[in-house]
């Protein structure tokens, strides 16, 4: 975390990219046949401001250097700031890089997740990792509607394999997320099975409505009191209303939703989807 390496050249050039995938380099081909998971040993990985770049950060986790920006948490949801407080950012890898790869996930409750992959092979199955990473979300937010039950909380590394690849070869996956600290630069990448704490709620989760000029991205909306107020980080805002129907997971909403890139679209009496 506290070298100060060569690569922040390249980094500046690759640009800050989250979701980033990088190719693995055929020159791995010898790699040692023993798989590994790992999980970085200490809670947390304080985020160190990267030099002459204001708002950027990096830190080295789960054996790769990751480049952190545009971080903010949810003071609705956590009025007093404290320590875990689930963040949010674009994180990437700076490139070229043949040996590490980052898959990213997000969502409202549990703030930027990622699992970093080390493997000296020539081939990864992201879509697998993915896949994992997205059951553990969805599952992390029924226990969180379901009140936060101590003794059933999802943990990550459950839901995380020690391989995704078609052959044998020497892989590391650590699963992490975004948090807040109280020291510092205030903000940490943390194991992926931190527990965050618990937000002061004051709202309620309506369920899930569909983009329906891309049926790949899903906002989730929240309201309060027949109004909706707020949606899902991957859009800028959300008014409207809701009524509730028999299905006490599923709301009626009106609702008017201005995207990420500035354009709007608006849903009138459509059903959100179940996330139970």
């Amino acid at each position: 975390m506290k070298k100060q390496l060569l690569w922040g050249a390249a980094l500046l050039l690759s640009g800050i990219t989250a979701c980033k995938k990088s190719d693995f380099g055929s020159n791995q081909a010898n790699a040692s046949k023993t798989i590994k998971t790992d999980v970085a040993a200490p809670n947390y990985v304080e985020l160190q401001p990267y030099p002459n770049t204001p708002g950027t950060y990096f830190a080295t986790f789960g054996e790769a250097q990751l480049v952190v920006s545009g971080l903010y948490y949810d003071s609705r949801q956590y009025p007093t700031f404290r320590e875990g407080i689930p963040a949010f950012g674009s994180v990437s890898i700076p490139g070229p890089n043949n040996i590490s790869s980052l898959v990213t996930d997000e969502s409202p409750t549990l703030g930027k997740t990622f699992v970093v992959t080390t493997i000296h092979q020539t081939f990864t199955d992201y879509s697998a990792v993915h896949g994992d990473l997205h059951r553990y979300v969805i599952d992390w937010k029924v226990w969180a509607e379901s009140g936060m039950p101590t003794d059933s909380q999802p943990i990550m590394s459950n839901y995380i394999k020690s391989t995704y690849t078609g052959s044998d070869g020497n892989i590391i996956t650590t699963s992490g997320k975004l948090i807040t600290i109280t020291t510092g630069s205030k903000w940490a990448i943390a194991n992926g099975d931190y527990k965050v704490p618990k937000p002061i709620i004051a709202e309620h989760l309506l369920g899930a409505v569909t983009d329906p000029s891309n049926s790949n991205t899903v906002y989730y909306l929240y309201g309060l009191n027949s109004n909706i107020t707020r949606i899902s980080t991957n859009a800028q805002s959300a008014t409207g209303t809701y009524t509730a129907t028999a299905n006490p997971n599923v709301n009626t909403v009106t609702v008017t939703i201005k995207r990420a890139n500035g354009t709007t679209f608006q849903l009138t009496q459509q059903n959100t989807v179940d996330l139970s």
